[in-house]
């Protein structure tokens, strides 16, 4: 008697290296986690992107994040290039005005410490 399966199991939605079938942890990321070479075998994995055995038998859709030409790949790459550059920018600005805002405050303590001593 053949039970029908009710859930997938795990190794069956599991990434691996195309080249090499390398399925480590660094391979299961999302978007923003991406490894973009095989730790095992050093496969580029921005042209050859992981898949899962579901994937490459067509049991399942491709993730969103998978690129589906090379056009595509270079959006993404470049969206990601992008937003990294304005992360930065946002982490700078906020240093910036940090700063200002700790000179300000040495400032007018300076300015009230110093009449402090005039008036003594």
């Amino acid at each position: 008697m053949s039970r029908a399966l009710t859930s997938s199991p795990t190794w069956l939605h599991r990434k691996m290296c195309l080249s090499c079938g390398f399925d480590g942890k660094e391979l299961q990321g999302d978007r923003d986690q991406r490894t973009f070479c095989c730790p095992s075998c050093g496969s580029d994995l921005y042209a050859r992107p992981p898949k899962s055995y579901a994937a490459m038998e067509g049991l399942a859709q491709p993730s969103a994040d998978a690129c589906t030409t090379d056009e595509t790949c270079i959006q993404h790459h470049e969206q990601r290039r992008r937003n990294r550059w304005h992360r930065g920018a946002a982490r700078f600005e906020s240093m910036v005005v940090w700063s200002i805002g700790v000179l300000l405050i040495v400032v007018v303590a300076a300015g009230v410490v110093q009449d402090l001593i005039a008036r003594s």
